[in-house]
């Protein structure tokens, strides 16, 4: 057996539900998820007092959730939720990548946010981390996360010591934190790869980090906490 096939094998199978409109769609989810996962998709809704009720039901692991859904959208679904179950995951799946929907979904407590024309390849990626701990948003959302952060409070900002980083690092940060590669950063921005890596440096001395591959789970996890 190969090792990829051992440690799949190992894996814990996680419950999940599958919160969206659109029957076409949470086929080819469930699909995704039961061929490449050892995961179960316990139930489906199609709208968000539904969703609330099989959560109840089912008590699951995680719900993948959109955020335009009929009688009570994502976000009011979601806050629901969490305020019951804190421990519970769940991942966005949506259309929408504005900075108010976005930054409202954090502050619900979301473990994931994802776009719909994400591939299959990212969805796969963050069902794995957010299983292990971690938060996960899309790469493409990168600029959305540092306008959420540039907006933040002052007293908060300069809790987390954001008050140092510039603009420029700021963004960087952000993109990091959302697995953005370094020469994509320098390419989104129209800098050299080695301008990116001085900004990250700097980042890194000012905000006394000790390992730069922990810049996103440092970022997300306390720079982007949710709101109680």
């Amino acid at each position: 057996m190969s090792p990829s096939k051992e440690s799949k094998g190992k894996e814990r199978k996680r419950t999940i539900i599958l919160s969206d409109p659109h029957p076409i769609f949470r086929n080819g989810l469930r699909a995704i998820i039961e061929q490449k996962t050892p995961h179960r998709v316990v139930a489906e809704a199609g709208d968000g007092k539904e969703s609330i009720e099989l959560v109840q039901k089912h008590r699951p692991d995680m719900m993948i959730m959109a955020i335009d859904m009929p009688v009570l959208n994502g976000l009011e679904v979601s806050k629901h939720v969490l305020r019951r179950r804190p421990d519970m995951k769940i991942m966005v799946l949506s259309i929408h990548g504005d900075r108010h929907t976005v930054s409202q979904a954090i502050r619900n407590g979301v473990s994931g946010y994802l776009l719909k024309d994400d591939g299959a390849h990212v969805l796969l990626d963050a069902m794995e981390k957010i299983f292990n701990g971690q938060r996960y948003i899309s790469s493409s959302l990168a600029d959305v996360v540092a306008e959420i952060i540039i907006s933040m409070d002052i007293p908060v900002i300069r809790d987390y010591g954001l008050e140092k980083l510039s603009l420029r690092e700021i963004q960087i940060l952000s993109m990091s934190a959302c697995r953005v590669t370094k020469s994509e950063i320098a390419k989104r921005l129209n800098i050299s790869p080695g301008t990116v890596k001085t900004h990250r440096a700097n980042i890194k001395t000012k905000l006394k980090l000790k390992d730069w591959s922990e810049i996103g789970k440092t970022t997300l996890e306390h720079f982007l906490h949710p709101i109680p």
